[in-house]
């Protein structure tokens, strides 16, 4: 009898050799080309012993894979050993990636819209920091971004060896986020060396800083130059309005009609006094002929004039000087 196991299947099925096609007591040939039994299942397009449609692997159960395990368990161990030192090997061969963070807050200003020159230049980007965040975002990963970074990088680090090509690597496997329910913008930077990483993450944010500054003090140029083509604007319509005026003036001798209304308000003014000054003397006549009329009705009582007469109590002391002597 062979050395080598038995698989034993149902009381209905014939017993295999394992490396045997033919039953041990004789039943039914296993065919290839219509299907048929194999120690480890059905396969092929025949009905399977437990009336299940047949399959190339068969049924797979708990009680075949511990029968396959115990056979072929050397070459499992064989295959994950080789996997183990595979993996270690490429663990020890594949180079060591760091990332570095750097942070920086962003604020949007003001969140009205004006009339002023420098609420004209400044753009529509958002309402909130989501939304300027993603508008900027095309901005921050633009070419003239990267270029401000590679600047800021040598100048930070003027001995360092490493190419632009390296630095380009580096940074286009960078990422930017904004962390959520806050104004603060994280950027990750992967390398190869953990100061490069470092470096170059602190050399991103100075870059959009910078790129930042420059964009107001362009948008701020361009509102000065607003204000001041409109102050010139305003100033050529006075000057052009003057001259309108002159003409006009000149056209229609204003100066001299006011020089004539002037002469004759000063005459007016005169003749004014004059009439007021005879009105005065009038009155002062009318007044010395009613005392003139009372002094001769009553002689006695011309040393007693009226206050309202003109000169009465110098009548007075000159008529009781004249009654004295």
């Amino acid at each position: 009898m062979s050395d080598k196991p038995l698989y034993y299947g149902k009381p209905s099925e014939p017993i295999y050799y394992a490396s045997s096609k033919t039953p041990a007591y004789g039943g039914e040939t296993v065919g290839y080309y219509a299907g048929g039994r194999s120690p480890y299942g059905n396969y092929g397009g025949m009905s399977g012993g437990d009336g299940e449609d047949g399959s190339i692997v068969g049924t797979i159960t708990l009680a075949r894979m511990l029968r396959v395990f115990s056979q072929r368990w050397l070459t499992i161990f064989v295959f994950l050993l080789l996997g183990l030192i595979a993996s270690f090997a490429i663990y020890r061969i594949s180079p060591t990636i760091y990332e570095a963070k750097s942070e920086f807050s962003m604020d949007i200003g003001r969140n009205r819209r004006g009339n002023s020159p420098l609420d004209q230049a400044m753009p529509e980007l958002g309402d909130n920091y989501t939304e300027v965040f993603n508008t900027r975002l095309s901005d921050w990963r633009s070419k003239k971004i990267l270029t401000m970074i590679i600047q800021a990088y040598r100048t930070n680090n003027p001995a360092s060896t490493t190419s632009d090509e390296e630095i380009m690597e580096a940074l286009v496997d960078s990422k930017l986020e904004l962390q959520r329910n806050s104004r603060i913008i994280s950027i990750s930077v992967r390398s190869t060396s953990a100061k490069l990483a470092a470096d170059l993450a602190n050399a991103y944010a100075q870059a959009i800083e910078a790129f930042t500054d420059e964009e107001n003090r362009a948008r701020c140029d361009k509102a000065v130059a607003n204000i001041h083509a409109q102050v010139e604007k305003k100033r050529r319509e006075k000057e052009k309005l003057s001259k309108q005026l002159l003409e006009f003036r000149t056209l229609n001798k204003v100066d001299n009609l006011r020089s004539r209304r002037d002469t004759i308000q000063q005459s007016l003014q005169k003749t004014t006094a004059d009439i007021l000054a005879l009105e005065t003397a009038e009155t002062q006549l009318v007044e010395w002929e009613k005392t003139l009329r009372d002094v001769q009705k009553a002689p006695e009582n011309f040393g007693s004039l009226a206050s309202g007469v003109p000169r009465a109590q110098e009548i007075a002391e000159e008529y009781r000087a004249f009654q004295d002597a």
